[in-house]
C-alpha cells in the first residue's frame, strides 16, 4: 500500500490532497503540517476562523479549492461552528472536520444534523486522521 504498512493515511496518499488546518495554537498546527505532510498532503495553515475562511475563499478564486478543511473547534474571532456554517451557507461543499480535545462532547447542530463531516480528537494522530478521511475522501474521489 504505497509503502505503508499499516495502512494509516492511505486514503490520502492516494489523492494527495490540499489541506487547511485552522488551530489557534502553534504546536498544533506544527504537529498538523508534519503529519499531513508524511501522509502525502499539502497543507496550510491558519490561526483563527476568519482566517480559515477567507483561506478557503482565496483559494477556490485561484482554482486550487482545499480538499480537506481541519478546524479546531475553539478558535479566535470565529469558533468553528460559525467559519463552517458561513462556509456552508455560501455553497463550500468540501470535508470539514472538526479537531478537539474534547471531541466526544463535539455536539450536532441544533437541527440534529452537524456541520462537520467528522471529528477528531487531539492530540492528532496518523491513526486518527487516516480514520477519519478515509470514508469521507475516498467517497468525495
Amino acid at each position: 500500500m504505497s509503502g505503508d504498512s499499516d495502512g494509516s493515511g492511505h486514503a490520502l496518499q492516494e489523492i494527495n490532497p490540499r489541506v487547511l488546518v485552522a488551530d489557534d495554537r502553534a504546536d498544533h498546527l506544527a504537529l498538523a503540517r508534519t503529519l499531513l505532510q508524511s501522509m502525502g498532503c499539502s497543507v496550510d495553515t491558519v490561526n483563527d476562523g476568519t482566517a480559515a475562511v477567507d483561506a478557503v475563499w482565496r483559494a477556490a478564486s485561484r482554482g486550487t479549492a482545499y480538499d480537506l478543511i481541519l478546524m479546531d473547534v475553539q478558535l479566535p474571532s470565529l469558533d468553528a461552528w460559525a467559519a463552517t456554517r458561513a462556509l456552508r451557507t455560501a455553497g463550500h461543499s468540501g470535508p470539514i472536520f472538526a479537531v478537539s480535545a474534547v471531541a466526544d462532547r463535539v455536539r450536532p447542530a441544533r437541527d440534529g444534523r452537524s456541520v462537520f463531516d467528522a471529528t477528531i480528537p487531539k492530540p492528532l494522530t496518523r491513526e486518527g486522521l487516516a480514520e477519519a478521511s478515509r470514508a469521507t475522501l475516498a467517497s468525495r474521489g
